[in-house]
């Protein structure tokens, strides 16, 4: 059997093409759409499910309004009890506020709840929240490569002991 024309074997594949590149852009997309859907649903389900917020007692809310003011803060910062959570800083209903340990926090010395609080301060004043945030933006994209979170960990870690730095400076 003659052909007058050479058959194109792209052109009559029983199979069908695929388009791999849109395919690899993507999952790629979506793993980062996942990864950012987890993230907005454990902290909205964080703040559903808080503890109960209780007011810390006027004596602490001083030693906070004098270690704000030893690090350069300002004091409208809330300080909050939580039973059985803290201490950290994070963000909550749109604002920054510190937490501290409601049961525990009167047993504390002053001169650790100084410290504790001083800590936390450090982590605002050095703007630890947002560099987090900004570091694991960062890694997002490789959302499937184990080492920029590996870094991210690392960075924290940093942060944490840049903090306890602070404290012994001051």
């Amino acid at each position: 059997v003659q052909f007058s024309e050479p058959i194109n074997a792209a052109q009559h594949s029983t199979t069908a093409s695929i388009d791999w590149p849109f395919w690899i852009a993507a999952v790629w997309l979506g793993g980062i759409l996942a990864i950012v859907f987890v993230w907005l649903t454990r902290y909205a389900l964080f703040q559903r499910h808080l503890p109960r917020i209780d007011e810390p007692k006027e004596a602490h809310r001083q030693e906070w309004s004098n270690v704000c003011r030893l690090a350069g803060l300002r004091d409208s910062i809330p300080l909050w009890g939580l039973a059985g959570w803290g201490p950290a800083c994070g963000w909550m209903k749109r604002r920054i506020v510190v937490f501290v340990p409601t049961e525990r926090w009167s047993q504390f010395t002053a001169d650790q709840r100084w410290a504790i609080l001083l800590h936390e301060a450090a982590h605002l004043k050095r703007g630890d929240l947002w560099k987090s945030l900004a570091v694991r933006l960062l890694a997002l994209p490789q959302w499937f490569n184990a080492l920029p979170w590996r870094l991210v960990r690392r960075f924290d870690e940093a942060a944490e002991w840049a903090c306890d730095e602070f404290i012994l400076r001051h």
